[in-house]
């Protein structure tokens, strides 16, 4: 049995809408070369319901070798090296693509993308799968994401939105900031109001970062949000020391039905926005400068 190297790979979505077009960013780093030989290839199967069309609407390079898109009208797709030795180990790859995503969500054990890197015989060389998104029927007005410092380290960070239909009190709405990424649990400053967003105040309670999924803040409403007004919500984030990859933030809204079976929840709205770069120094050096020195080497 050939045993296949682990790669990097991932897909940020554009949007999370049930059944819309969806413009997808897909970052994937081989761990070993694909091989000398030309007509090596990508091959990328999404969950059940999602749509690539042969044509790959929306392809786009954008760091990646000259390749050929070949869609499946179907679940996947394939992208297709005629030159040799073009794919390399520990190189980040990536591109966009177009699909329609699933008009109903799939279920938790079979909402994974998968990823191979392929020899012209059909023997995988990579392969990795990155969990899947979830699906809603609504997105929010506006979603801005206001970092108060973009150094590294924890630094207060600025979530707006406005809904599109109303958040009644004791539904709950999530802040997914990037995977990989924590809120800082230990000191997280949580508020909602107007003086620390620049929005207009809400009541929120319960709000708690999961060890599990540190990303990933939830609150409660303590106080509904009406549809087409700005609210906010301000914590400390901890600003990684390199930008995420893929580096986007999303807002979810979701209720407790009161079912007895599941599932018990409903989901109701999403939406994401770009995420914010590390600010950091590159190759800085610090010189010392004696003023008197100066002076005599430099004479008037």
């Amino acid at each position: 049995m050939a045993i296949t190297g682990l790669m990097n790979a991932s897909v940020a979505p554009d949007n999370q809408m049930l059944g819309h077009d969806n413009l997808l960013r897909i970052d994937f780093k081989p761990t070993q070369d694909v091989g000398k030989v030309p007509r090596t290839r990508l091959r990328v199967r999404a969950p059940k319901g999602f749509l690539i069309i042969k044509r790959c609407l929306g392809f786009e390079r954008i760091e990646l070798p000259a390749c050929e898109c070949r869609g499946l009208d179907a679940n996947g797709f394939d992208l297709i090296f005629e030159e040799a030795d073009v794919i390399k180990a520990g190189t980040t790859y990536v591109f966009h693509i177009q699909a329609r995503n699933p008009s109903v969500n799939v279920a938790d054990h079979e909402n994974s993308w998968v990823y191979d890197t392929v020899r012209p015989d059909g023997v995988a060389i990579d392969s990795t799968r990155y969990d899947g998104f979830y699906l809603y029927p609504h997105m929010f007005a506006g979603l801005q994401v206001v970092p108060v410092s973009r150094h590294a380290g924890s630094q207060p960070v600025i979530v707006r939105f406005i809904a599109t239909q109303r958040m009644a009190i004791d539904d709950y709405a999530r802040i997914r900031a990037p995977l990989g990424t924590v809120w800082d649990i230990a000191n997280l400053e949580f508020t909602a109001s107007s003086e620390a967003t620049d929005a207009n105040s809400l009541s929120l309670v319960d709000e708690v970062v999961d060890s599990n999924s540190p990303h990933v803040l939830r609150f409660k409403l303590g106080s509904a949000a009406e549809a087409n007004i700005e609210y906010g919500v301000r914590a400390r984030y901890v600003v990684p020391q390199r930008t995420p990859v893929p580096n986007r933030w999303w807002i979810e809204h979701y209720r407790e039905t009161g079912s007895l079976k599941l599932p018990n929840w409903r989901y109701i709205a999403s939406s994401g926005a770009p995420g914010f770069k590390t600010q950091a120094l590159v190759n800085a050096l610090l010189q010392t400068y004696n003023l008197r020195e100066e002076g005599w080497r430099n004479p008037i």
